[in-house]
């Protein structure tokens, strides 16, 4: 709190650790040396959950993508994704990925574009 309100211009090192020790449920409790990335997922997910705009989350349902091109797909499941998430973390940090899965029965192909965090 002392960061955001100006009455303090640093934080120490130990004292964020002993934050994010308390928020953690047990992850980052012990000693033990973690990878950055996993570290910095979790941040950025503690940070979206809390500054998420999106209070009431409507189900979203996902179509297929039955041969429609790919920059609709992709635009149909962001703005899905959007329904339920909007936070400064979204906007800065989150992006999309194309996934192409091909049945080896019947060769349907199925295109999805899933949300991640860099």
């Amino acid at each position: 709190k002392q960061l955001w309100f100006g009455t303090s211009s640093a934080v120490k090192p130990t004292e964020f650790l002993s934050a994010v020790r308390r928020h953690s449920d047990g992850m980052f409790a012990q000693l033990m040396q973690h990878d950055s990335q996993e570290f910095v997922a979790f941040l950025l997910d503690a940070l979206h959950e809390d500054f998420n705009r999106i209070l009431q989350k409507p189900y979203v349902e996902r179509k297929d993508s039955d041969g429609r091109p790919d920059d609709v797909v992709a635009l149909e499941q962001w703005r899905g994704f959007l329904l339920r998430n909007q936070s400064i973390v979204v906007d800065y940090f989150q992006g999309q990925f194309k996934s192409t899965l091909i049945c080896p029965e019947c060769e349907k192909v199925s295109i999805t574009f899933d949300p991640f965090v860099t």
